[in-house]
């Protein structure tokens, strides 16, 4: 856009307009009213304006998602940015009354490289981005670490993600705001108490305590399960013995911990590994397999360790997650 065609539509004089640019607070110069501005220079004119205006703002359709070389399978298809939030919209997921709000605050700013820096807010940790317009494209560079930004546009440990604009006028329409909120399906068990329904992950999920904690019990099922399958699950969560769970998820990890995970000196045994260990959730597969999920007391850096047991609730392995 040049100079002249953006005073017109701010509706101000075009040398006026060129004083302002050419402060230093701005960031760039422009040195008559026909130079071209770059969207991220046009975005940094309205905004000291007071207008909330830049080149994201609108409907994005998916590209495509990749990780180095690898391309990363994904159910979302669009990005929706307004002024004060944006919406990743994922059509194939149920969004439920109490769930948290799908639209999520975000900073932008410009560099001088013309590239963006933007910071999305999230439930768990905040999603930093590298922006970069390239043709018709919108390009996301994230960070390979949660909540951390990417070293540069370069960095491949994190995704890059690839957008173009959404043309089509039904899309654009259904898209306009996120999908009405449903009411979660729930049933009472004699023993796990309240379970309720979520069709995202196909489960039913309880609040009971196991190993003197509270935690989240699902099973796997669909909302035709009956009572027969969370008698099954009852009974699993009964027979699993924390203790022997524990000491197989540090008979596997311990040294992994103490090798790479720590500073020299601050090793543990295993009595202090399973101690910091705190469940979190238990869940039993359809089969009768069940995956135990721990808080890793930091042991690991805030990732998750996991213990899988076969339908014979026999140790298969352990690791971490997340």
């Amino acid at each position: 856009m040049r100079v002249r065609e953006l005073a017109a539509e701010l509706g101000v004089d075009a040398r006026r307009l060129v004083g302002e640019i050419n402060a230093a607070e701005l960031g760039f110069r422009v040195d008559n009213p026909m130079s071209q501005l770059t969207p991220a220079e046009v975005s940094r004119v309205k905004r000291s304006r007071g207008i909330a205006d830049h080149p994201l703002l609108g409907t994005w359709r998916l590209v495509g998602i990749t990780r180095g070389e690898h391309e990363v399978m994904t159910g979302k298809t669009h990005l929706v940015v307004r002024a004060d939030a944006m919406w990743e919209v994922w059509p194939d997921q149920v969004r439920y009354v109490g769930d948290p709000d799908p639209w999520r605050s975000y900073e932008l700013d410009w560099l001088e490289s013309d590239d963006g820096r933007l910071v999305v807010d999230g439930a768990r940790f905040e999603t930093h981005y590298i922006v970069r317009l390239v043709g018709e494209e919108l390009r996301l560079r994230a960070g390979g670490v949660a909540g951390q930004p990417p070293k540069s546009f370069a960095d491949e440990h994190g995704t890059l993600t690839r957008y173009v604009r959404e043309t089509d006028p039904e899309v654009l329409e259904s898209l306009r705001e996120p999908p009405a909120t449903l009411a979660r399906v729930s049933v009472t068990h004699a023993t796990l108490g309240e379970l309720t329904y979520d069709e995202n992950l196909n489960w039913w999920t309880a609040k009971t305590t196991w190993d003197g904690a509270e935690i989240a019990f699902r099973v796997d099922g669909g909302p035709a399960s009956v009572a027969a399958d969370f008698d099954r699950g009852a009974q699993i969560l009964a027979a699993l013995d924390p203790r022997s769970i524990k000491l197989a998820a540090a008979g596997e990890l311990l040294d992994t911990h103490n090798d790479g995970w720590c500073d020299e000196g601050e090793e543990v045994d295993a009595e202090t590994f399973i101690a910091r260990m705190q469940v979190e959730s238990v869940n039993v597969d359809a089969d009768g397999g069940v995956v135990v999920y721990f808080d890793d007391g930091d042991l690991f850096w805030g990732h998750s360790i996991y213990v899988s047991l076969n339908e014979g609730l026999e140790v298969t392995t352990s690791g971490i997650a997340g």
